[in-house]
């Protein structure tokens, strides 16, 4: 079992690489259904999650993106959907997962799902346009 104090650190430092357009919403979560409970999955398992997530989406009101590390070596398949955040945070906990990001005004704030009996609580991580970045590692915004 991965230890949640260092997840919760990690998921602190992150940038996002968007695979589509950024995401015209002014308020909008950003979901991944990659490695439930913190544990590492294959890709096939990772795809096949995302692919269950996308159907939950239905309403194809969604942008695709990576959440990913700062120096890029690791990156999740993620989705970027208008959301209100306690739908999102239902969404995540059907998928077994942690945390999700979310976006409020162009703030982007990693709030906790899985662990909500321990003492994590919401962390607001700065302006969301200024972790955007592209594939070259430059800002987009």
């Amino acid at each position: 079992m991965p230890c949640f104090q260092v997840l919760w650190q990690v998921y602190q430092e992150v940038v996002f690489l968007p695979l589509e357009r950024k995401p015209p919403w002014p308020s909008f979560a950003i979901l991944t259904a990659d490695n439930p409970s913190g544990r590492v999955c294959s890709r096939l398992v990772n795809r096949c999650a995302a692919a269950a997530l996308a159907r939950r989406l239905r309403s194809g009101r969604y942008t695709c993106l990576h959440v990913c590390s700062p120096d890029l070596c690791y990156c999740e398949y993620s989705f970027a959907a208008p959301l209100p955040l306690h739908m999102a945070l239902s969404l995540a906990a059907r998928f077994k997962q942690i945390a999700v990001y979310y976006v409020r005004r162009g703030r982007l704030w990693l709030v906790p799902v899985a662990v909500r009996s321990l003492p994590y609580k919401p962390v607001a991580l700065g302006v969301y346009p200024d972790l955007v970045r592209n594939m070259e590692n430059k800002s987009i915004a």
